[in-house]
């Protein structure tokens, strides 16, 4: 009656990534693409990433990742790489530096982006 948790979740049921977690499975799913085992909407279907992909991520890392966990993060990932493109591609004077993997921009530009 006091519990204010929906049915079926559990409190502190959240499931962290670290930066191991996170890397590891960028390169099983750059794998998989490579492999083929996107569908004809260009998307891994939920039984492949339960059976090929957090199988081999929980077994390598020692977690316990769900799907539930594994959409979570890719919608956190499309955030992130749709905020970068953003910041290239309609702010002008930035750019990005392969090499150190960071953004570029004239000091002007930085001291106008912070402003």
């Amino acid at each position: 009656m006091g519990d204010s948790q929906p049915q079926g979740k559990k409190k502190g049921s959240y499931e962290t990534w670290n930066a191991r977690e996170t890397k590891m499975l960028i390169k099983l799913l750059t794998e998989g693409i490579k492999q083929g085992w996107r569908d004809a909407s260009g998307c891994i279907s939920k039984l492949t990433v339960e059976k090929k992909i957090l199988p081999v991520l929980n077994s390598a890392l020692h977690c316990d990742k769900s799907y539930n966990n594994y959409q979570s993060k890719c919608r956190n990932l499309r955030n992130r790489y749709n905020c970068m493109q953003d910041l290239v591609k309609f702010s002008s004077g930035f750019g990005w530096d392969p090499i150190t993997k960071k953004f570029t921009a004239p000091e002007h530009v930085w001291e106008d982006y912070e402003k």
